[in-house]
């Protein structure tokens, strides 16, 4: 679930009982399932709305004979962000495109400036933009992030290190690395 972009994302096995039941009364849903020869390897994914519920998404991915497994599944307003647990984050458009794939874990997204932020290693955050999934920067701490997270209009970024600093950052700088200062 994602509150600040308003979406919820679930997700099934493409094989699975649900999934096969959903697609059977929606065409979109059982054309995006059918795209994949191997149903076993593929996950079937839906976006909501939270405010009203309205379904804005049905898309299936391929998990590459089960390669990878799902450890975080999130939505913007165009794009679908999935962490998996070969520390990568995977962007794809809702109709399933793969837009890129990030190293990194414990994504964050700003839906108001269509930026993301990955953990890499303890103590560095790296910012994306999401439009291209091209890095903007990379910020280093003097200790592990805890967590990060966007202002409303994405031009800043909160972030707390695990020996209790708190950082705000300009989201919108040119600068590429950055030691982060208090």
């Amino acid at each position: 679930m994602n509150a600040r972009a308003n979406t919820l994302v679930f997700y099934w096995q493409a094989s699975s009982q649900s999934a096969k039941s959903i697609a059977k009364d929606d065409r979109k849903a059982a054309a995006a399932i059918e795209r994949f020869k191997d149903k076993d390897s593929a996950l079937f994914l839906q976006v909501f709305d939270l405010d009203t519920g309205t379904l804005r998404a049905e898309t299936a991915i391929d998990t590459g004979k089960h390669s990878f497994q799902v450890t975080e599944a999130l939505a913007t307003q165009d794009r679908l962000i999935i962490a998996d647990n070969q520390k990568r984050v995977l962007v794809y458009t809702l109709d399933g495109e793969q837009k890129g794939i990030v190293a990194g874990q414990v994504p964050e997204v700003s839906p108001g400036s269509d930026l993301m932020t990955v953990q890499t290693e303890p103590g560095e955050l790296q910012l994306y933009d999401l439009r291209d999934v091209q890095q903007r920067r990379a910020y280093e701490f003097n200790s592990r992030v805890a967590c990060d997270d966007f202002s409303g209009d994405g031009k800043r970024l909160l972030v707390l290190t695990a020996d209790q600093v708190v950082y705000v950052l300009d989201a919108t700088a040119n600068n590429k690395t950055e030691m982060a200062g208090k």
